[in-house]
């Protein structure tokens, strides 16, 4: 986890999927990032690795990774005053069996809080148990739908839960 040009923390998945921050690292507003923003069409924020990485893979968008829907807001104000004319997309997780949902509840506050688009996995009626973000949307329905989802943003196809704030 990166600002400022220094690594500030690390994140350490276990066999388990359990994951650890380095003890006493920073992690706020700190991010790990994919891809070169540099004539990009837009830059995504998501919350975690696989999804970054599936975001990355199925858009060529950069992606910044917040590692935890706490801290897309400081990440998403980071990227914003460090690319304040990139158009910055959020990819919410939907976590809708955590009290709170705090996928669809932080990733649409940062999105306003910088202008920002915002971009919802999109299940349909039929939503499989344990599916929450884009990483699992691209396994459930492939990277073709991932991409519509957040490049449609940009393209002017935007799905129906994908939205610009």
């Amino acid at each position: 986890m990166r600002a400022d040009g220094a690594i500030h923390s690390l994140q350490f998945i276990g066999a388990d999927g359990g994951k650890k921050f380095l003890t006493d690292g920073r992690k706020k507003g700190c991010y790990s990032s994919m891809g070169n923003p540099s004539g990009a069409a837009a830059l995504c924020i998501a919350e975690g690795f696989a999804t970054g990485a599936t975001i990355f893979e199925a858009t060529g968008y950069p992606v910044a990774i917040a590692f935890n829907a706490g801290n897309l807001g400081p990440v998403s104000k980071a990227m914003r005053d460090k690319f304040p004319d990139l158009p910055l997309i959020l990819c919410a997780d939907d976590d809708i069996h955590t009290e709170g949902n705090p996928g669809l509840t932080k990733a649409p506050e940062a999105a306003r809080s910088i202008g920002g688009l915002l971009a919802i996995p999109d299940f349909g009626s039929n939503r499989p148990d344990g599916m929450t973000d884009f990483n699992d949307l691209a396994q459930l329905s492939g990277a073709e739908v991932v991409r519509l989802a957040i490049a449609g943003l940009i393209d002017g196809e935007i799905s129906e839960q994908s939205q610009a704030l």
